[in-house]
Formats: C-alpha cells, sequence, structure tokens
C-alpha cells in the first residue's frame, strides 16, 4: 500500500511541479533542477495537509469512541477505523520519504551541493554507501571502486588494515554436535576458505586445538560489514588430527581433509560439508573416507567448478621398501555431492621418478589450475639431468569432463639453484599467476611472474624473479588481487622472525615486468600460521594463530594508503 501511494503522490507531484515550473528553452542547464524543487515544495505540501487531515480524523474517531459502548458492535467499527487510519498515515509517510528520496538522490546526481539530511533520503549507487559529511550525509564509493557515489567504476587497490584483529569466536552452544566452548584454547594451524555466491559470502576456518588434544574443528563465518559473526565449532576428528586443508564452493558446499597418525602410520582423510540453509551458521558433514595413507605434508586442495577439487600430494611412506624414496606426486580428483558425501572420480600421478614436496596450488580457471612444487631426483643422482635443479617445478592441470588432464613439460624456475623452501602461486592476471619462494641459501625471498600458453600449457617466466625479502622466513604466501582496468598486482605476505607479519606488493606491467614494490605493515604482531581469502568486494579474510597460540581473525580493506617504502 506504501508503495502504490508513493508512486500516486510521485505522480501528482510531478505534474504539479511542470506546471509550476517556469517555460523555459529545452536546453536550459536549470530546468531540471527547478523541476525538482517544485517536487520537493509539493511534496512537503502534500505532507503537512495529510498529517493535519489524518490529526483531524484521529481526534474525531477518538470523540466517538468514548461515546459507544465497550463491547458494542460500534465500538468494534471504531476501533477498526482508527486502525484503518493509523495504516493509511503509516503509507502516506512513507511515500512522503520515497519523493524526498527521489529529490535528493536526483539532485545529488545532478551535482548538487545541497545537504542530505539522513541516508534515508538518498539511495546511493551499487559498490557505495552512505556516510556522514560536513553537514548531513553523502553517498562515497567502497574501496577499490571510484567515483561520484551514484556511479562508482573498479580501479586497482592494495590492503591496508580494516580495524584491529578480532578473536574466532563463536556463541554459546546449544548442544552436540558442537564443542562446549566459545573459542579454541591454543591453536597449532589454521586454515580458511571463502565460499558461496558473491552476494552472500561465508567463511569457512578449520583448526588443530592443541588444548583440545590436537583434535580439529570447523567453524562457519558470515561477513557483517567490518565484522564476522561466527557459529558454534564442529569437530571434524575424535582423535589428534595435523595438515588441515579446506575448499569451498559456490553452492554453499565445502571438502576438508586432515591427517591422523605420523609417517608410515598416518592415513590423510577426506570428508565434505553442505551449510545448511537455517542461517544458524551450522553445516551437515559427511563421514571422513581415507584418501591418501603415509604422508608427511598436508594435502593441497583447489576448488575448480561443479562441486569438485583437485587434492595433491607427494607419494607417501606405505607400499614402497624400506629406505628408498618416495617417487613423484599424486592428484585425485573429489567431487561433493549434495547429501556432503565424497566421491573420489579418479587418481592420476605426476612428476614419477622424483620425490615431490613442498606443494603449493591456485585455479587458473573453473577447470584448471597451476601446481608449484619441489622436486628432487629419487634415482641417479649423478645423472646429467640431476645437474639441472627442478626444485621450483611448476605443472599445468585441467579437468576435463570426468578426469584430469596433466601436462607432462613442467616448468622451471632458477634451475641452476637449489635449497628453494617455502613457496605459494596466486593468480595475477589471465593466463599468469605469481610464483614466491624462499631461496635459503641466498637469504632471500623472490617473486616471479609467470605466463602460461592457453593452447600448448607451456610457461614462460616474463617477470623477476625480485627479491622482496631478505633473512630467513616463517612462511610465505602469495594473495591474488582485483587488477580492474589497470595493471595487476602482487601481493606476498612473509613472517621474519621476531618482527610484525609484513606483506610486499608490486604492480605488473602487461609485459610482466615487476615494479614499484613496496611494502605493507597490516599486522601489529609476529605471528605463528595464516590463511587468506579473498571476498567478492576486494577485501581480504585472513585467518591466523598469534605466537601464544590464539586463534584470530582479520578483515584487510584494499586501500593503497599504509604503504610505506618496502
Amino acid at each position: 500500500a506504501g508503495r502504490s501511494a508513493g508512486r500516486a503522490l510521485l505522480q501528482r507531484a510531478r505534474s504539479r511541479a511542470v506546471r509550476r515550473a517556469p517555460r523555459r528553452d529545452n536546453r536550459s542547464v536549470y530546468y531540471a533542477a527547478e523541476l525538482l524543487d517544485g517536487l520537493r515544495v509539493f511534496a512537503h505540501d502534500q505532507n503537512l495537509a495529510s498529517e493535519e487531515r489524518f490529526e483531524e480524523e484521529t481526534a474525531r474517531l477518538d470523540a466517538a469512541l468514548e461515546q459507544a459502548p465497550a463491547g458494542s458492535a460500534s465500538n468494534s467499527a471504531i476501533q477498526r477505523a482508527l486502525d484503518a487510519v493509523a495504516q493509511d498515515r503509516v503509507d502516506s509517510q512513507v511515500a512522503a520519504t520515497a519523493t524526498l528520496e527521489y529529490y535528493y538522490t536526483a539532485k545529488a546526481v545532478l551535482g548538487s551541493q545541497s545537504t542530505i539530511p539522513d541516508c534515508s533520503f538518498v539511495a546511493c549507487g551499487d559498490h557505495a554507501d552512505c556516510v556522514p559529511a560536513d553537514a548531513g550525509v553523502r553517498c562515497q564509493c567502497k574501496p577499490c571502486y571510484i567515483g561520484d557515489g551514484f556511479t562508482c567504476r573498479p580501479v586497482p587497490c592494495a590492503p591496508r588494515t580494516l580495524g584491529s584483529a578480532a578473536p574466532v569466536r563463536g556463541p554459546l552452544p546449544a548442544a552436540y554436535p558442537v564443542v562446549r566452548r566459545q573459542a579454541p584454547g591454543q591453536v597449532g594451524e589454521v586454515q580458511l576458505a571463502v565460499f558461496g555466491q558473491d552476494s552472500e559470502p561465508q567463511l569457512a576456518v578449520v583448526f588443530r586445538d592443541i588444548s583440545n588434544g590436537n583434535r580439529a574443528s570447523l567453524v562457519i563465518g558470515r561477513l557483517n560489514d567490518m565484522e564476522v559473526d561466527f557459529g558454534n565449532w564442529h569437530p571434524l576428528s575424535t582423535s589428534a588430527a595435523f595438515g588441515l586443508s579446506i575448499a569451498g564452493f559456490p553452492n554453499g558446499r565445502l571438502m576438508l581433509s586432515f591427517r591422523i597418525g605420523l609417517l608410515m602410520n598416518s592415513t590423510s582423510y577426506v570428508m565434505g560439508g553442505v551449510v545448511n540453509r537455517s542461517g544458524d551458521l551450522t553445516a551437515r558433514l559427511s563421514a571422513p573416507r581415507p584418501l591418501a595413507r603415509g604422508q608427511v605434508e598436508s594435502l593441497v586442495m583447489v576448488p575448480l567448478s561443479r562441486s569438485r577439487a583437485v587434492c595433491l600430494h607427494g607419494e607417501g611412506e606405505t607400499g614402497r621398501p624400506r629406505g628408498a624414496p618416495r617417487s613423484g606426486g599424486t592428484a585425485q580428483l573429489v567431487e561433493v555431492l549434495p547429501d556432503a558425501v565424497t566421491r573420489v572420480i579418479g587418481r592420476y600421478r605426476f612428476a614419477e621418478g622424483w620425490r615431490v614436496e613442498r606443494i603449493s596450488a591456485t585455479a587458473l580457471s573453473p577447470t584448471s589450475l597451476v601446481a608449484a612444487y619441489r622436486a628432487q631426483r629419487c634415482d641417479d643422482p649423478a645423472s646429467p639431468e640431476s645437474a639441472v635443479s627442478h626444485e621450483l617445478a611448476a605443472q599445468w592441470i585441467g579437468m576435463a569432463r570426468d578426469g584430469l588432464l596433466i601436462d607432462p613439460h613442467p616448468a622451471g624456475l632458477e634451475t641452476e639453484r637449489t635449497h628453494m623452501l617455502a613457496r605459494d602461486v596466486a593468480l595475477v592476471a589471465q593466463d599468469t599467476f605469481a610464483y614466491s619462494y624462499e631461496s635459503q641459501r641466498e637469504g632471500v625471498a623472490k617473486v616471479a611472474v609467470v605466463h602460461v600458453n592457453n593452447v600448448s600449457h607451456r610457461m614462460t617466466v616474463i617477470g623477476g624473479p625480485e627479491v622482496i625479502a631478505r633473512g630467513a622466513v616463517r612462511f610465505l604466501h602469495s594473495v591474488s588481487l582485483p587488477a580492474g582496468a589497470a595493471s595487476p598486482m602482487t601481493l606476498t605476505m612473509f613472517q621474519r622472525p621476531q618482527e610484525s607479519c609484513f606483506a610486499e606488493v608490486c604492480r605488473v606491467s602487461p609485459e610482466g615486468r615487476l615494479a614499484g614494490c613496496r611494502g605493507i605493515a597490516w599486522a601489529d604482531q609476529e605471528i605463528q600460521e595464516l590463511s587468506v581469502g579473498r571476498l567478492p568486494d576486494a577485501r581480504l579474510a585472513v585467518a591466523y594463530v598469534s605466537m601464544r597460540g590464539t586463534l584470530l581473525y582479520q578483515l584487510l580493506t584494499p586501500l593503497e594508503t599504509d604503504a610505506i617504502p618496502g
């Protein structure tokens, strides 16, 4: 009713404003503004007249109600009339507000500097917020966008801290299957995934709780402007679990993995999850199923289309002769079904004859990925091929129907060097990724830009490597940043001993050259481990573990402020 009344009032107001507005040449720049001013005057007059009429009618009905016997038919009829008048009054106020919103929004779009009283009187554009101004309010584009608040276009950006770190804390649980604590005591490792639709993104955090026997748990989070609301913990294991991984999908499904046991006696499990649509931040989980045995490192999961993920791991200890080296890597294609059950579609080998470790990976498209890993020769160390280092290998893997295609020719970076340890990869632009890594012998961390031919899948280093940090690093993580219409960027987060966690951002030219590298101090403390996910609005969600074992999260908004020389 309120909307109908609003449309009717707008139509009458526009007609009245047109009749009152002075006749001008159609080229007059003032005609629209004067028409809007006439609309506002009419809306104001109409609202005053309506309020006076409602007051008179309410007073008349109140007087009649006093004369009507209680419980009589006339008393009931008058009460219904009073209710109808009250509803009509609300509808009229809604219509008046809609008219004023149209007036203030149209004036602001035309460039008027007139004061907007509050946010209920303006309709900001997509990717914009209503914010306080010197007098009243105004529309302002969100971070990573630029414009007048009504039309906002994306621009390149880099992160800065948005608020202080906060604990990952959920509400008090009601009953099983959630654990009976608000927050974990001391956390050993953490992994984060961003999933769901772009309009309603959610976070999934898995962590190992040292204070609870090293058991693994899952918690779901929902974005609430500048904060995250977390649900209760879902236990994933009944015994100590290590090597946690998680992948999320747009349809609300999750894939999780963890390892139970040590070395030859270890088993890596995978399980699926489906987030409940009730909005209570809970998930329905399937039973864990064995996926690999004898692993010493975490499985790496890369989500692709159709609720499928590629699970990457080196060859395990189980099933090989004592003392023989592990050989090759394995890629398993796994799907999460609607009932949260996981299905292994296929198992594939790569880099056979090489010991594969320190795997990292990132999606290049909904159906392809690049896997980065350290490969060392297993058979004859004196062979000519062993003289070439493959410690910075990269391999293309694609999904085709119900299987995987693995390019047989992995690329190699800095093939003359050895002792390459930590590494990570992240998408920079179409068919282009950043390869960040630690060169232990040189005592530096570097980043290179690699292009993948979308037909042959051959890889070429087109930028770098550039040194981004000196000294030992505890970890490093590459993060994809939105490029907008300008040059893309690389972002690498790393932790040096006894320093606050740092990040290095470099611009990437259209030819792939790295330039303008600079440091960003995003955290105010040293941390043990972190995991990063990019939100649809270009912010970054970071879950990390402090040196005291506290599980924290922090949102980074992509603005180029707070950058300091690297």
